[in-house]
């Protein structure tokens, strides 16, 4: 029996902490992310957001080699979750953060305090600008619209990274079960009720005015997540991605004789940070081969330029984490915003013989984060401005549910011809 009442405020603080929610975090009365703003029609809004211009938009994470002979070749694209530790490891700062010195000519007086000044620099050499700066630009399309996106996503189950403001709608709900939950509720709440899955009380506008970003996106990442899949969307643009293969012995076969590698790599259709990957000789026998078995693909292994590393004072192969906004304007127009990029370079020095840890640059691997040269970044950005557009639009095609009915629409309609 429990003798002891559970104050209301205790059971609310102890609902946000299991929500993994900003406890008590103080909201204005007339912040435009209010709760209340979600229970209005987003139509009835005295803001103009930017993202009223856009029909859809995705972070891309690229993991970018340059070849020996200069060739710009995507190895994987990774999305919204893409990260980005690596450029504070590699001291990169966003393109336009101002310097100490920009901060002290834009300084309405002269301020001969060299201590403030080291402090500031400090300040601004430990932040990840290039992350803020992309979690900026996110936001920026509008703070309610993208609050409400990033609740659909986790109702899908997905992380909504870099994406701010989904809990004043989650609280929104929370605060309205409250009023009728009974002090012993906590012993029986379940973290995956209500509260995270459900947008009960958000007004039915949002869903039809930005609903369609949220399925679109949850889309993209889905498509991104598969190796396999995510290749088939780089076909009309085939020159900057080698193809990915599903891995079975015929086609390990047929990568060898047509596209001609020294080596290949064998990886999960759905890895991450370098996990379960293999390089193998392109001559070794099946008895030197992973079985091939379902979810592993297949890829030619690129060598990238020997890249000069100033940590060792070595050449490494290595591979640029590139990483840009991409929208879509209502004319389908695509245009792309980028946030640096940094090099990922092989733990180990360039080596005539196969060695994995001189062949697969992670940093959750080890591999040392490397600033890039202005003319190596020029490079990758005129191959990727020239053909990214064409992957997104193929990409979107498929995530968007209303073009995607419209493909297999028009698929059905050449069938019935036949």
């Amino acid at each position: 029996m429990i003798s002891k009442f559970i104050e209301p405020k205790i059971l609310k603080k102890d609902l946000e902490y299991r929500l993994d929610l900003k406890a008590e975090r103080p909201r204005k009365r007339n912040s435009r992310l209010n709760p209340e703003v979600f229970r209005r029609s987003p139509y009835d809004s005295m803001y103009i957001y930017r993202i009223d211009d856009l029909a859809s938009f995705a972070v891309f994470g690229l993991d970018v080699k340059i070849t020996p002979t200069g060739e710009v070749k995507i190895i994987e694209v990774n999305g919204i979750r893409s990260g980005m530790k690596g450029f504070k490891e590699a001291g990169v700062q966003y393109e336009e953060t101002p310097s100490v010195e920009d901060l002290r000519r834009r300084f309405p007086f002269q301020l001969d305090n060299d201590e403030l000044w080291r402090y500031i620099k400090a300040e601004i050499d430990g932040k990840n600008s290039c992350d803020e700066a992309l979690t900026t630009h996110i936001n920026g399309l509008g703070d309610a619209p993208i609050a409400y996106i990033a609740a659909r996503l986790i109702r899908a189950g997905q992380d909504p990274h870099r994406m701010e403001g989904w809990d004043a709608i989650i609280e929104q709900d929370m605060q309205d079960y409250l009023d009728f939950l009974s002090p012993y509720s906590k012993l029986i709440f379940n973290k995956d009720s209500m509260f995270s899955r459900e947008l009960g009380n958000v007004h039915s506008g949002w869903e039809s005015r930005y609903g369609h970003f949220a399925e679109t996106l949850i889309g993209i990442e889905k498509i991104l997540h598969d190796k396999l899949q995510a290749d088939r969307f780089f076909d009309e643009c085939r020159g900057i991605k080698p193809r990915t293969h599903e891995y079975t012995e015929e086609n390990f076969q047929r990568l060898v004789q047509t596209e001609k590698p020294k080596y290949v790599v064998i990886k999960p259709h759905d890895g991450a940070r370098g996990e379960g990957l293999i390089i193998v000789s392109a001559t070794a026998s099946p008895q030197e081969r992973p079985a091939p078995t379902y979810g592993l693909v297949a890829e030619a292994f690129v060598p990238s330029k020997p890249i000069f590393s100033a940590k060792d004072g070595q050449y490494h192969d290595g591979c640029m984490r590139y990483v840009l906004f991409v929208e879509e304007g209502k004319r389908g127009e695509v245009n792309l915003s980028p946030f640096g990029g940094y090099w990922r370079l092989c733990p180990h020095p360039i080596s005539e013989e196969l060695n994995l840890d001189g062949m697969r640059a992670n940093l959750a691997q080890g591999a040392i984060a490397e600033k890039v040269s202005p003319d190596d970044l020029r490079t990758v950005r005129t191959s990727i401005e020239r053909d990214i557009p064409t992957f997104y639009k193929a990409v979107v095609q498929r995530a968007n549910p209303e073009k995607a009915m419209a493909w297999l629409m028009n698929e059905y309609s050449k069938l019935e011809k036949r």
